[in-house]
């Protein structure tokens, strides 16, 4: 479940990236993760001709999205693990199923040119912004 609403703003002179305002968590089944206020997302990384069905800052799954891009970019869990998230966070939020699934497929698939691209500094960056533990009673 997510604690606080996630509030973002537009970060000036960009096109698409947002910066969330206030401090929110996600209490999933596995992990509790906290992202602090100040973290920059570019919402769902979605290529531009699937922006009418999946638009990047819109929809039920945007509270997913920064998460995902939170979590992605700190490389704290497995990449497995933080798609896994996406998708959990997904259906609590009653992201549609067909919606969710393929979205998931799509990080699944794609995203690991993501986190492959990430350079040593910029993980370190993140984890400023970042805090994950295992959910009490698990591990």
């Amino acid at each position: 479940m997510f604690i606080g609403n996630i509030v973002i703003d537009h970060v000036e002179g960009t096109t698409n990236s947002f910066e969330v305002v206030l401090p929110f968590r996600y209490k999933g089944k596995k992990w509790d993760v906290a992202v602090k206020g100040g973290w920059v997302s570019d919402g769902a990384s979605v290529p531009k001709i699937f922006w009418n069905i999946f638009p990047p800052v819109a929809g039920r799954y945007l509270e997913a999205a920064i998460l995902h891009d939170a979590l992605y970019k700190a490389e704290i869990l497995p990449r497995k693990e933080c798609d896994l998230l996406f998708l959990e966070a997904m259906e609590e939020l009653g992201v549609k199923k067909w919606k969710r699934l393929t979205m998931y497929y799509a990080v699944r698939m794609f995203g690991w040119r993501v986190w492959r691209s990430h350079k040593g500094e910029e993980v370190l960056k993140a984890r400023e912004y970042i805090k994950v533990k295992p959910m009490k009673g698990r591990k």
